[in-house]
């Protein structure tokens, strides 16, 4: 390879890996061009290139343009799969409920479900299934005392998804009395 072919080479690379971040919106090749500090010219040869790369071999992927953005997208294919993946428990997002859960389970735990439900003034199962389910808290054990309930803890999956290095990460709470009946819990700042 020359010169000029490892520089090309180099660029058509760097499209490729920004397009893979920057996602679904795209960018232009302006702002491709901006950027990499090239001329409009160098990426537009450069999308071209990739294009053709990505039509010529065997993969999941290829270059899309709308409006002017180029994309990093999935062919049509896979769409099947993606859609059974974006469903998967794992991948959907915590609601209100279940980040009021998650939280009072890693700042209490281990925790049984009762103090949960205490906490939260309101049952709370359905909660700890999903958090389960997602790998985010897990069985600790039982407490020995009549019942044995289960005690709750959060898993390492927990820290990796709120990149957290440990539980020592945890923003530090206070407690403040409302009505002298409610207790609030209150991020400290």
């Amino acid at each position: 390879m020359t010169m000029v072919e490892d520089h090309q080479e180099e660029m058509i690379l760097k499209i490729e890996a920004i397009l893979f971040v920057i996602g679904e919106e795209g960018l232009t090749v302006a702002e491709l061009s901006q950027v990499l500090e090239v001329d409009n010219r160098q990426i537009e040869t450069c999308l071209v290139a990739l294009k053709e790369r990505y039509q010529s071999t065997q993969t999941a992927l290829f270059i899309d343009s709308y409006a002017g953005h180029y994309r990093l997208m999935t062919k049509l294919q896979f769409v099947g799969i993606l859609t059974k993946l974006a469903q998967a428990p794992k991948m959907t997002k915590l609601t209100q409920a279940a980040l009021e859960t998650l939280m009072i389970i890693a700042y209490q735990q281990p925790v049984t479900k009762v103090v949960i439900d205490q906490v939260r003034g309101v049952q709370s199962q359905t909660m700890v299934q999903k958090l389960e389910l997602r790998g985010l808290i897990e069985e600790a054990g039982r407490l020995e005392q009549p019942g044995r309930p289960k005690l709750y803890q959060t898993t390492d999956y927990f820290l990796d998804y709120f990149g957290l290095s440990s539980l020592d990460d945890l923003p530090r709470l206070s407690v403040t009395l409302k009505n002298e009946e409610t207790t609030l819990l209150n991020l400290e700042e």
